[in-house]
């Protein structure tokens, strides 16, 4: 099928080898930032992921967009990790383990938070639920909690 071919408002599905070089790339940068700051350079964040400067630029083609997408993966993995920790560990333990994911989150964002600010306030990069989906996924834990007995009722 050509691009061409393809029905209105479809896109082309990604192709395997597309998807992992992107998920290196944020793996890679996600430990950078995390360990640096915003002078992190994407030249070194390709190299460290095993790809060439022109991958990381298709995928990523500001400095803002990957952050951004790293931002955004760090977030979905914090906010949605609540459910799956609560079925391995009961509620005290479930919190232990993922403030302890939650600062993760915290000390990467450390390293890019320059970026994220100046993509905030132009609007280049778009402003994040960030506050809702980590009291939703902290909420949860404590009404699991408040259930059986093992945490405070009375905590929101």
């Amino acid at each position: 099928m050509q691009a061409d071919d393809l029905p209105d408002g479809a896109e082309r599905p990604v192709r395997a080898d597309a998807r992992r070089n992107r998920e290196k790339l944020l793996t890679v940068a996600r430990a950078a930032f995390a360990a640096a700051d915003d002078t992190v350079a994407l030249e070194s964040v390709a190299r460290e992921a095993g790809v060439g400067i022109g991958t990381l630029y298709r995928h990523f083609p500001t400095r803002e967009a990957l952050v951004e997408a790293v931002y955004a993966a760090e977030l979905d993995a914090v906010a949605t990790s609540a459910p799956g920790l609560l079925d391995e560990l009961p509620p005290e333990a479930a919190l232990r383990a993922w403030m302890d994911r939650y600062a993760g989150f915290v000390a990467t964002k450390r390293g890019m938070i320059d970026t994220l600010r100046t993509g905030w306030a132009s609007g280049r990069i778009a402003t994040p639920t960030t506050r809702e989906r980590v009291t939703a996924a902290i909420g949860t834990i404590l009404a699991e909690g408040a259930r059986t007995g093992s945490l405070r009722a009375d905590v929101d």
